[in-house]
């Protein structure tokens, strides 16, 4: 099953340990996933990333779901007239990347990925790591 056929996913972040991951599994599952960095957007479609020519606005005026985990205080905020209303927004950065009156334009805002929800990421990180190198142990 592809749970994200026929959507559109922005993100704001291609690090190797959160947002490049997260543009894989999305397009695997059917998005179509617009990628920004600091080097321009990519589009992950079926696990695969090519360059596009498509600027903030267009993209995020296009999107069902958009996620941020820009790490800095810099980052333009996404303003609520940038995205259409009804999109889900996520942001995973400890900075805001989404102007607080963007609870008013849309029914599913997370406004930040708590510290319980590092602390577990973490923990399967390592549980995976020990069962990869030793085996599945009790």
């Amino acid at each position: 099953a592809r749970p994200l056929a026929g959507k559109t996913v922005t993100i704001f972040n291609r690090s190797e340990v959160i947002g490049r991951p997260l543009a894989i599994m999305m397009s695997n599952d059917g998005a179509r996933v617009l990628s920004f960095d600091e080097f321009g957007p990519l589009c992950f479609e079926d696990a695969r990333a090519q360059e596009i020519d498509i600027a903030r606005a267009q993209a995020l005026s296009a999107s069902d779901i958009v996620i941020t985990g820009v790490p800095s205080p810099h980052f333009p905020q996404i303003m609520p007239a940038e995205v259409q209303p009804g999109t889900v927004c996520v942001n995973f950065s400890s900075y805001n990347n989404f102007h607080e009156s963007i609870i008013e334009h849309t029914p599913i805002f997370v406004p930040r990925i708590g510290p319980m929800t590092v602390a577990m990421c973490m923990r399967n990180a390592l549980r995976l790591y020990q069962n990869f190198h030793h085996g599945s142990q009790p």
